[in-house]
């Protein structure tokens, strides 16, 4: 038997034990603490970016609704609603709200 067919056992076995010994002290290297005092404040961003991503799927769709019967593109505000343009920059200021509140 040559040496290198005991080689992939090996580095096996090391890796294994690599990570058994790493497991040993628990995940808190990984995941990190969050005090219980931001946990309603990471609550209410997610359900204000929640409902800031459902107004702009609304938006999107009557957009591209109003796309098909236009015949073309509208980026810009015109008689037939919101540009692109005016509902993606809505959407970047409800987000950035949501960050600040």
């Amino acid at each position: 038997m040559s040496k290198l067919e005991y080689l992939p056992p090996l580095i096996l076995l090391a890796c294994a034990a690599a990570l058994y010994l790493g497991s040993r002290e628990g995940f808190d290297a990984v995941i990190p603490e969050v005090p219980e005092e931001s946990l309603p404040a990471i609550f209410f961003h997610g359900h204000c970016m929640e409902r800031s991503d459902q107004i702009y799927q609304n938006e999107i769709a009557i957009h591209r609704k109003t796309e098909k019967i236009v015949g073309y593109g509208r980026f810009r505000d015109d008689m037939h609603g919101k540009g692109l343009t005016r509902i993606t920059t809505e959407r970047l200021e409800r987000e950035e709200q949501c960050k600040q509140s």
